[in-house]
Formats: structure tokens, sequence, C-alpha cells
């Protein structure tokens, strides 16, 4: 659904055989009201200002950002530069599914407000509201190879400040935590530099850790199904 709302919106398009096949557009928006997928609630803002391009691959899409920035219900998410590359299955090359993400910045509270209304898969809508992440992720890439939740291979790489999310499961919740992590479906490393941070274990304690100042280094490699 084309967006609607007040304001300026500049647009370059090319056609392939008489179809759309790649269009940026320069928008300076207020009150938009628009729907990004058909199943997807609709997405009401305040205030959208920033480059939104997209683009028709053989097999997938993609879609870029440039200083994109939005705001809703005294919400804000701060310009960001965003590439989302997606290629669906093929079954006569025998290929997964497989995309890519990269964000230089992102602020995850304004994000998970949001995500009912961008074409998500509701089981990671439901994971997104299960651990109701907050803080902030920098310089993230993500690589993934397979269908979601549960792709068959995977890169992760991004710096996080004040980073939170409740506990779920035997997955610990977090409050104010900062560091970094580099991971793939075999193992990886996580570094923590933070301070005032809390930790929550309610399987195992029945209150939460709290950290004048957490530093830690930490590795872990897949075996199978252990650890």
């Amino acid at each position: 659904q084309l967006p609607q709302g007040f304001g300026a919106v500049r647009l370059w398009t090319a056609l392939k055989k008489g179809e759309p096949s790649e269009m940026t557009a320069d928008v300076q928006l207020a009150h938009v009201r628009t729907r990004l997928a058909t199943e997807a609630r609709e997405l009401q803002l305040d205030e959208l200002k920033g480059r939104i391009s997209w683009k028709l691959l053989a097999d997938g899409f993609e879609v870029k950002t440039s200083k994109l920035g939005m705001s809703a219900n005294a919400l804000v998410m701060q310009p960001m530069d965003l590439l989302l590359r997606y290629r669906n299955s093929n079954s006569v090359r025998s290929k997964p599914a497989n995309g890519e993400l990269q964000l230089n910045a992102v602020d995850l509270e304004p994000l998970a407000a949001f995500a009912d209304s961008l074409p998500i898969a509701p089981a990671l809508l439901r994971e997104f509201d299960q651990y109701k992440p907050r803080g902030s992720l920098y310089d993230m890439t993500l690589r993934w190879s397979g269908e979601w939740p549960q792709p068959e291979q995977y890169t992760l790489k991004s710096r996080f400040v004040n980073l939170g999310v409740n506990a779920v499961g035997r997955l610990p919740g977090l409050q104010n935590v900062s560091g970094q992590i580099d991971c793939n479906e075999k193992g990886g490393t996580l570094a923590l530099n933070t301070q005032n941070s809390t930790v929550e274990l309610p399987r195992v304690f029945a209150q939460k850790l709290a950290f004048d100042m957490l530093n830690a280094q930490v590795g872990w490699q897949l075996n199978g199904a252990q650890y």
C-alpha cells in the first residue's frame, strides 16, 4: 500500500519490461499512514524523513535506507542506514532462502513498538513480544541461509549499548549491558564491558543480580546438540 501523508516526496524509478524494477524516494512526510504487508497492522507515523530504495532481484529483493528516521507516539527512531537483501529458495539449484541485513545503528525499543507493522514473520514477532528488546545496536551485520526462526546457517556481528531483554525459558534477562558479539550456528564469542547492569536468572536465583561493573570474555562452541 502506497504511503499517505503530508509533505514532500522526490521519486526515481526504473522499468523493466514495463514493470517497476527499481525505485528510490527522498521523503519528508508528516502524519504518515501505510501498510507494508497484507497481514501487517497499519503503520502510523508522526514523521518520516530520509531516503528509501527498493530493487527487484531475479530471485528476491533489496531494500536500502539512508539517514531514514521516524517517530510516533513519543517514540523516536534515530536516522539509520540499512541494507536488507533477501533471495527466495531455488529448488532447481537446491539453494535455500538466504538473506543479509546490515545496520549502522538502531534503537531497539522503537523498532519493537513498530514490529507488528513491518513485514516480519509471525514467529519472529512472537519473539519480539517475549524478549521485549531495548537498547541500541551498532555496526550490525546478519547473514543467514534457510528459513527463520531456525536458519541452517547464520553469522552475526554487532556492538550493543545498554542492551536489555526479558528472561525467557533458560535464557537470562539482561538490563543495561554493553559489549559486542560475533557468532554463527557453530559457536561464537561475547565481550562485555558495562557498568550498573543486572542479570536475571529466575530458575537459579530469586532476585536479580546487580553489578557495578561487569567485564567478561565468553566463548562457546556447539558440538551436535551440546555446548
